[in-house]
């Protein structure tokens, strides 16, 4: 076949005669004289990831049109005119309403009328030949009208199915977007901080190592800012910018030498002046800050020896500094050494809750050892964020500001609510035509006036059911403002993944062969009686919360659970391929896995389960990453035609039954 194929740096085309997917790699690498990385087709530029998928364009398209992108080469779409041409249709199908046939029949009856049918002057014979016209234009007509109907309602659903495809297209493209990582080390830099510099050496390398294994795009970009005293003059901050390049890094640091400082404080500000500097580019921004002093300005240390208590010599302002951080959307750690900076955190995180930002995450580094476990950590966690992120936007870019407060259950306050819960006679021998059935009745709650806590969708709120906390209680709100989020219908709409997921864990559970059980926790949901506003509700956890997987092919290694691998694969076998549940997090213990928030992936019904449902895309990117387990095999589960490998590997210690 011949394929007409576009590269990305000059728009250059050449039509290539290939048969499948490996040999247009092949014969493009001949014609333009570079490795192709990927092809993207030219109409919504969505990635042809197989010869499958290549052959079945190959036949829908003549000719096929491709874009190939040179390996080391980014790409980011430009906004696709088929995508705008899809929304177009799709807001002028649902904005008009469907004609009715009776004007229309009306004006056809009324012209044969007109023609003298019913005259004293027709015989008998010729009245009943115009009757059957009559009847046969009306009838006509009609089929017309239902014919018009139908197809425009198979219009509106290729119009949602169009702009589906792009929107889960671009979507995974923004998920590879965020394995790209820009980090910066802020490092301390006198005397007592000679060791921690030079692990930041040793621990890019771990990095890139670690997280290639995990994440397929991952790439990095790595700075160091070296900070120091205000009296150090020219070496009161050092700066290496963004570069891929870890020789080039390594020899910056190793001149950079612990020096300097005169009192206690050091000039903190100064180093966070010149992190607002940088050229961020990367998706996933962190900042991994490292540290033994506090700043200067007695408000931020409890009796230190500062030269400066008022504050920064030359007036930089603290709300300045963070507000330039959360513009850039960069992630901030911090590495305790030891408790004299406690008081600069919580100040600093005090105006990050005032500019609605991310708060600094503080981790405890008892251990120059535990410096490399951390930084991987923090970068891990931020591609993950980044990723929520991407699928937050993609549902609605009108987000919610609401300032975050320590959670504390001493402020709860009574609501006056009114209560829905799941019926337990619910019936799921039909997952396709669910109906859920909801008991409610008006009842008092407990909960906090604002959320401790902040997700890719909902607020968290702490709360109970009893003001003696006999149990504890997550009231969840949607993070998005528009107003068809706090609605009956989105709330039904939006716990329908757990209660299904919940469903499903327990018929599992009934052929479950591993010894750790799978719980998700029971839902429900409350319309606030003063405002009108709609929170999930589900138990509390006080424990580690633990990403397990994502429903984009993710799997975190290093909380590997071959029980829970085992059960999305069944879910997909149970249901005869209608679904899986995916996007596993929670907490375990030694009994069992309780979960919470699970994405359902259904091909079939695209516009079903909410926004995370990455369709025929995720159900493949599952089952690419998938390897059979001892649960699957005692399960009798048969490999997916995506798995790379169909074979059971018993001497990997992912297969266990754990």
């Amino acid at each position: 076949m011949i394929v007409k194929v576009f590269n990305n740096l000059n728009d250059e085309c050449k039509n290539i005669l290939a048969s499948d997917l490996p040999s247009l790699f092949s014969k493009c690498k001949e014609k333009f004289g570079y490795n192709v990385a990927k092809f993207l087709l030219i109409d919504d530029h969505s990635e042809i990831e197989d010869d499958e998928i290549f052959q079945e364009l190959a036949l829908q398209y003549k000719p096929l049109q491709v874009l190939a992108i040179k390996e080391g080469t980014d790409f980011k779409p430009p906004t696709s005119p088929a995508l705008l041409l899809a929304k177009e249709r799709l807001d002028k199908l649902l904005s008009s309403s469907l004609t009715s046939s009776g004007p229309i029949l009306d004006s056809q009856l009324k012209k044969l009328d007109s023609h003298a049918i019913g005259s004293d002057s027709l015989t008998q014979t010729e009245k009943s030949l115009a009757d059957r016209l009559k009847n046969l234009t009306q009838k006509t007509l009609v089929t017309e009208e239902l014919r018009k109907t139908k197809l425009k309602s198979l219009e509106q659903r290729v119009a949602k199915a169009e702009a589906y495809r792009y929107k889960i297209s671009h979507l995974f493209y923004e998920y590879k977007q965020a394995e790209k990582v820009d980090l910066c080390f802020l490092v301390d830099s006198t005397g007592s901080m000679s060791s921690y510099i030079a692990q930041a050496k040793s621990t890019i390398q771990q990095i890139t190592t670690k997280m290639s294994a995990k994440f397929q795009n991952f790439a990095l970009r790595f700075s160091f800012i070296g900070y120091r005293d205000i009296s150090d003059g020219l070496k009161r901050v050092e700066v290496f910018d963004f570069s891929q390049s870890e020789d080039a890094f390594r020899h910056f640091v190793d001149n950079v030498r612990a020096e300097g400082g005169a009192d206690e404080c050091e000039d903190i500000f100064g180093g966070l002046e010149e992190v607002g500097k940088l050229e961020w580019k990367n998706t996933s921004r962190i900042l991994f800050h490292i540290g033994d002093a506090p700043c200067h300005g007695s408000r931020f240390h409890s009796g230190a020896n500062d030269s400066y208590p008022g504050g920064d010599p030359r007036g930089l302002s603290i709300s300045d500094l963070l507000k330039k951080l959360v513009d850039l959307n960069i992630n901030y750690y911090f590495a305790e050494i030891n408790s004299s900076t406690v008081k600069m955190i919580e100040e600093f995180n005090l105006e990050l809750r005032k500019l609605q930002g991310n708060l600094i995450k503080v981790t405890k580094l008892t251990s120059i050892d535990l410096m490399t476990e951390t930084v991987l950590k923090s970068v891990e966690s931020t591609i993950m964020n980044s990723k929520s992120m991407s699928m937050t936007l993609a549902t609605s870019k009108s987000l919610k500001t609401i300032s975050l407060i320590d959670l504390d259950w001493k402020l709860l306050v009574k609501e006056e609510v009114e209560l829905f819960q799941v019926s337990m006679d619910t019936k799921f021998d039909d997952l396709k035509n669910l109906a859920v059935s909801y008991s409610n009745c008006t009842a008092d709650v407990f909960m906090m006036s604002e959320p401790f806590a902040k997700g890719s969708l909902r607020f968290a709120y702490a709360g109970s059911f009893d003001q003696k906390l006999g149990k504890k209680i997550v009231f969840k709100e949607s993070i998005f403002s528009d107003e068809k989020y706090n609605t009956m219908k989105f709330m039904k709409e939006s716990i329908e993944s757990q209660i299904v997921a919940c469903y499903l864990a327990k018929e599992f559970e009934k052929v479950n062969p591993s010894r750790k059980k799978i719980r998700f926790l029971d839902i429900g949901f409350i319309k606030r009686i003063r405002d009108g506003k709609y929170f999930s509700y589900e138990e509390y956890r006080d424990s580690e919360f633990i990403k397990f997987q994502n429903n984009a092919g993710f799997i975190n290694n290093d909380e590997y659970s071959a029980t829970l691998h085992a059960f999305v694969h069944w879910t997909y076998q149970f249901t005869d391929g209608y679904l899986i549940v995916t996007d596993l997090q929670g907490v375990k213990n030694s009994e069992e896995f309780v979960l919470t928030d699970p994405a359902i992936i259904c091909p079939e019904d695209f516009e079903r389960f909410s926004s995370t449902n990455l369709g025929i895309k995720g159900l493949h990117y599952f089952f690419k990453t998938h390897v059979c387990n001892k649960v699957c095999q005692n399960l009798k589960l048969t490999p997916h035609t995506k798995q790379a490998s169909k074979k059971i590997d018993n001497n990997s210690s992912m297969t266990q039954l754990k």
